[in-house]
């Protein structure tokens, strides 16, 4: 069992008392935020949610099971029932829904591999400072292997293969999608439509040049890691080279030419 406790987040709207309880790990999650994704890297801090819900459907799992097999957990939430019922969104949504659903999540948030980026990016210059990151699994030193959750200020796209998640943190980091994502998006919002405005063609293993923008942005996520978890500064320039494979990669994928490429690189 885990010993948790509920400290006041920055910017917290609500107050909410805080106690110390003792809870069965099953539906304890790493949690991710905004402000932990950089381009190319998630910083992981130690901070935990809990999703009582089921990872193949995305569904609440009901009361009558979390009472029965997860007690302690059915306590700690019961402890806070009135201030769950009482959310603006589950009077909206939650006819029939137990008390403590969680909204805006689905199957797709226990998806074993996503690509995030900020709902909100950089200070309010009216261009999107778009980057992404592809988050997996934590091995975390009180749950274990388990799937990371992101909070509601990250937007998402959720993918089965490793391979497949890189290739896409490729693409969308590149010189040509962010430029596109810049022209037209406010840092106000940059929404998961930017997957249906902009035609990322679809992960293909065999294509070579597929294979290749994965390859090369798992490197820049390895060395990312190295600059801002360990302070590795000298990396920079590698990164720097790493980013600029991606671009001619990602440009000849889209039958781009070197020309084209210089130019969006200029607009950007």
């Amino acid at each position: 069992n885990l010993r948790v406790t509920n400290p006041p987040e920055p910017g917290q709207k609500k107050e909410v008392k805080q106690i110390e309880a003792i809870i069965e790990p099953d539906l304890v999650y790493p949690l991710i935020r905004g402000r932990d994704i950089k381009k190319w890297y998630v910083d992981y801090k130690d901070r935990y949610i809990i999703v009582p819900h089921d990872t193949k459907s995305g569904k609440p799992l009901a009361e009558k099971d979390i009472k029965i097999k997860l007690p302690l957990t059915y306590e700690y939430l019961n402890r806070y029932r009135n201030e769950l019922e009482n959310r603006s969104v589950h009077k909206l949504w939650g006819k029939g829904n137990p008390f403590y659903s969680v909204y805006g999540i689905g199957s797709y948030t226990f998806s074993p591999y996503k690509v995030v980026w900020k709902h909100i990016a950089g200070a309010i210059t009216g261009k999107a400072e778009f980057s992404c990151a592809v988050i997996g699994s934590a091995t975390d030193k009180y749950l274990g292997n388990k799937v990371i959750i992101p909070n509601h200020k990250l937007m998402l796209a959720p993918l089965e293969s490793e391979d497949e998640a890189y290739y896409l943190a490729g693409m969308l980091n590149s010189t040509i999608v962010r430029s596109i994502v810049a022209s037209y998006v406010i840092e106000t919002e940059i929404p998961t439509n930017i997957l249906d405005l902009i035609k990322i063609p679809k992960y293909d293993l065999n294509n070579e040049l597929h294979r290749k923008i994965s390859e090369l942005s798992k490197k820049a996520h390895e060395i990312a890691k190295e600059i801002y978890k360990n302070g590795r500064k000298d990396l920079e320039d590698e990164l720097k080279k790493i980013e600029d494979e991606i671009d001619i990669a990602v440009a000849e994928s889209l039958g781009l030419s070197e020309k084209d490429l210089k130019e969006f690189k200029r607009l950007l």
